[in-house]
């Protein structure tokens, strides 16, 4: 059984309500936003290690919610009650080839300047990133986490230390503490616990007056085979998210408006190719937030950033497997990217691609050049091979994508 702390609510507390809302993004689905925001953390975890890439695979599944409950001391009942079926669906997103959660654990050991992965991740909101390259701050882009499911999420990771390895797991649940049922009646899960609850609860070790993670791998396993999923072994280090009682139908609902102005025969085609499944969503969402890096063995070869290795299911989505658009997006992005560090890209897809560079007269130090802009003109036909093939627009005229070094 692990032992929990609720937050309760005090002097300039950070409310489980204000988290939810902190990204403050009601135009872009969820599984976008998830997307979006769990490979960026990844990518940041990435920056210190060596390996040219970094991989992160998304997982879908069902576990015994019985199972899972029995960790949650406090509020088993209540979800035994509220999930009665034998079965319900979780997403897990694991990252490898990065540094994982580390950082202090115990809130006498904070540094002012920064409070490590694993503290800025678990317990701060809105803290500013104090990693070089590393993108937004952590705080704010995790709130997505504790929207997709019902606010419970489990975050497990394997860090390298002076002594070796470690493990690190805890259990997270922000909710709205107002939260109100259609009949008015409290709908919050921590109230039950605390009736001053501000949203927020963790469930770990107590040591004093810290809640630490767990670090015994004895405890983490049982638990991870929850899951059906397997702890990291070997030299791996990195992080796993897991968010229980997810609801796919849902989730895919919510990514076409009933009222959106899209075509019969586009939104038939998009939602049978890519909305049956959370599978078959997720495999569209990672490229279209992270085309120019999938799988793109080039970029080591021109500048530091890195490229990904993304898989659903453990399947993974290699360069030929993505949509012939995309595979533009990445074309124009390296071939941008390449420029800007003083390199040469030449597409053997596309020759015809034109590099131009951007010039801001008086503003930077050295040059007046902010970046490179790289360009095409290609039809429909052209782009997919086939007339009609993707079906994702009517046409491409004109498709232009900018890189500089701070936008790269």
């Amino acid at each position: 059984m692990l032992e929990r702390f609720v937050l309760p609510i005090d002097y300039g507390v950070s409310y489980g309500s204000v988290t939810l809302k902190s990204l403050q993004n009601d135009n872009v689905p969820e599984l976008d936003l998830l997307v979006r925001e769990a490979i960026q953390n990844s990518s940041d975890a990435s920056l210190q290690e060596t390996d040219p890439f970094f991989i992160v695979n998304f997982t879908t599944g069902s576990f015994c919610p019985s199972k899972f409950n029995f960790y949650m001391t406090g509020i088993e009942e209540y979800l035994n009650d509220r999930f009665p079926s034998e079965h319900a669906d979780f997403l897990e997103i694991r990252d490898l080839k990065t540094s994982g959660l580390t950082g202090c654990i115990r809130k006498a050991d904070i540094k002012k300047e920064d409070h490590g992965n694993f503290f800025k991740l678990i317990y701060d909101t809105g803290k500013r990133q104090t990693q070089a390259g590393a993108g937004g701050n952590w705080g704010f882009g995790k709130s997505v986490y504790y929207r997709v499911g019902i606010g419970i999420v489990i975050f497990y990771s394997r860090i390298k230390n002076e002594t070796g390895y470690e493990s690190r797991l805890i259990v997270t649940l922000v909710e709205d503490e107002s939260k109100k049922n259609p009949d008015g009646s409290d709908a919050t899960i921590l109230n039950r616990l605390d009736p001053n609850s501000a949203g927020k609860a963790w469930w770990g070790i107590r040591d004093g007056e810290d809640l630490l993670p767990i670090s015994d791998d004895e405890f983490i396993v049982p638990l991870l085979d929850t899951f059906g999923l397997k702890p990291f072994t070997g030299e791996e280090t990195g992080t796993s998210v897991i968010i229980p009682y997810i609801d796919p139908s849902k989730l895919l609902e919510d990514i076409i408006p009933a009222d959106a102005e899209i075509e019969s025969g586009i939104r038939d085609h998009f939602e049978t190719n890519w909305t049956s499944t959370l599978a078959d969503y997720l495999k569209l969402a990672i490229q279209r937030w992270y085309a120019p890096k999938i799988h793109n063995r080039s970029l080591p070869e021109f500048c530091d950033k890195k490229w990904l290795y993304a898989s659903v299911n453990n399947i993974p989505i290699r360069r030929k497997d993505m949509l012939p658009f995309f595979q533009l997006v990445q074309e124009l992005y390296t071939a941008a990217i390449a420029k800007t560090y003083g390199s040469e890209y030449r597409s053997e897809w596309l020759p015809q691609i034109q590099c131009l560079a951007v010039n801001i007269q008086r503003y930077f130090e050295g040059g007046s050049t902010s970046g490179f802009v790289a360009a095409i003109k290609i039809s429909r036909d052209e782009l997919n091979g086939t007339p009609n093939k993707a079906l994702l627009a009517k046409r491409i005229l004109l498709c232009s994508l900018f890189a500089g070094k701070e936008t790269g």
